[in-house]
């Protein structure tokens, strides 16, 4: 019976002994996973806002180049800004706008499909794409993207006018799959925005 109560205190010795050092290790593993402190006044949320005010600037300075005509240094900034943000819909969209003006139909469709892929509501991109596939006579792909677009509203100042353009493509477009009453539809549609 001695033996016993032996055994069973030397067990628990050994089992508290273990959860200590399982504690210790537990303990600096977390010591040493966490993050390099931030330094005073500083946060998460501030490094956030900082990167987000990078991102702006770089993709601001990237359509200045562009309206300038520098597209290689407009891709240059938009290449940075999609470093920080790799799936901005603003970006994907200009680098994609850039190709297109330079010739790379096939890389602008990917970078017009990623920024829809990115922000299914963005106008620009289903538009630029519906274009690009009516131009390369991919009328059924066109139609389909530039039917979205007509839901959609443009980011820039004159919507009205901006989407009777993507109304006008899609009567085009519905008349190359000669189907004379939805080209007509779109085409009415185009008309009402823009008399």
């Amino acid at each position: 019976m001695k033996r016993r109560m032996i055994l069973a205190t030397r067990f628990c010795a050994i089992v508290y002994l273990l959860a200590v050092v399982v504690s210790f290790l537990a303990w600096t593993s977390a010591a040493h996973a966490q993050e390099t402190p931030l330094p005073p006044g500083t946060s998460t949320v501030d490094s956030a806002a900082a990167l987000a005010g990078k991102q702006s600037s770089l993709l601001g300075q990237a359509e200045d180049a562009i309206e300038r005509g520098k597209m290689q240094d407009a891709l240059s900034l938009l290449n940075a800004a999609l470093a920080l943000e790799p799936k901005s819909a603003r970006a994907l969209y200009d680098k994609g706008y850039i190709e297109e003006r330079t010739q790379q139909p096939e890389l602008a469709a990917k970078d017009f499909q990623k920024a829809i892929d990115a922000n299914p509501a963005q106008y620009e991109a289903h538009a630029a794409l519906g274009r690009l596939e009516a131009g390369q006579g991919k009328v059924d792909a066109a139609r389909q993207q530039m039917e979205a677009a007509t839901r959609l509203t443009p980011a820039n100042g004159n919507a009205a006018a901006t989407k009777a353009e993507a109304f006008r493509l899609l009567a085009r477009v519905d008349d190359e799959l000669q189907d004379p009453s939805a080209a007509s539809d779109a085409l009415l549609q185009a008309i009402k925005l823009s008399p």
